[in-house]
């Protein structure tokens, strides 16, 4: 509540101030027993991995805070956490007895234990092209709740999806097309007429319940193309101004890994 604002971006100048409140939850993430672990219902467990994912980054960008490499990588923005390294391979916390990495919680716990792609809207890699960052820890009694209203928010936001009905376009973020295949277990199907393939059908099928009756008529229809918008890998910094969006790139049949 005090370093997220109603943008989902960090005041990472604050809370490396007083970073020993981050400090404190993730040493608590640490000395979690596995018997309380156990005791806790499936959507405690995801709710918790999902947090544990967040506060990771979090730390990971606070720690590093500002972000001012001396020798730049050219490919992310100056302030990026890829300016780091490789931060979702090698960051790590220890949690339930065993390490776990930011790549390893995302494709291994939560996909390989939960199978519920919704989780994209959720978890937090410190960039802005990432979904916004809520004020409050996903809980388990809540998790639908709150899942809802993140798909609710990235709906209405044209950095995340931008249905152009005169253009019989849609643009989507890219994060949606490193993970497309994800969704078609839960919102695949059969048809997908002039779409660019199943997977994309999929993802826009994730979005149908929170869009109007004039959306969810054309995307129906099936006669638009799908565009993906390049990944914004700026911090998520409070501080930085906000950059114009990009232009989309072309639908491939490919799902891609997270560069």
């Amino acid at each position: 509540r005090q370093y997220v604002d109603d943008q989902g971006l960090v005041d990472y100048a604050a809370l490396r101030e007083n970073q020993q409140v981050l400090d404190r939850f993730i040493l608590g993430i640490s000395r979690l027993e596995m018997s309380t672990y156990r005791l806790w219902t499936q959507s405690e467990q995801e709710a918790f991995w999902i947090n544990v994912y967040n506060a990771l980054l979090l730390k990971v960008a606070t720690d590093f805070y500002p972000i001012s490499p001396e020798l730049p990588n050219p490919e992310y923005p100056s302030d990026s956490v890829r300016q780091l390294g490789d931060v979702f391979t090698k960051s790590s916390i220890e949690v339930l007895g065993g390490t776990v990495t930011p790549e390893k919680i995302e494709k291994n716990v939560l996909r390989d234990n939960f199978k519920d792609p919704r989780v994209h809207v959720a978890l937090v890699c410190a960039a802005k092209g990432c979904p916004p960052l809520r004020k409050e820890p996903y809980r388990g009694e809540q998790l639908n709740q709150q899942l809802n209203e993140q798909l609710k928010r990235i709906s209405e936001d044209p950095k995340y999806i931008l249905i152009q009905r005169d253009e019989r376009r849609v643009n989507l973020s890219e994060l949606f097309k490193w993970y497309r295949e994800e969704y078609v277990d839960l919102y695949g199907t059969s048809e997908a007429p002039e779409r660019s393939n199943k997977n994309d059908a999929a993802v826009l099928n994730y979005f149908m319940s929170v869009l109007s009756n004039e959306d969810q008529a054309f995307l129906t229809e099936g006669k638009y193309g799908v565009l993906y918008m390049p990944y914004d890998w700026s911090l998520n910094d409070q501080r930085t101004a906000p950059k114009a969006l990009p232009t989309p790139i072309s639908s491939t049949n490919n799902i891609d890994a997270r560069p």
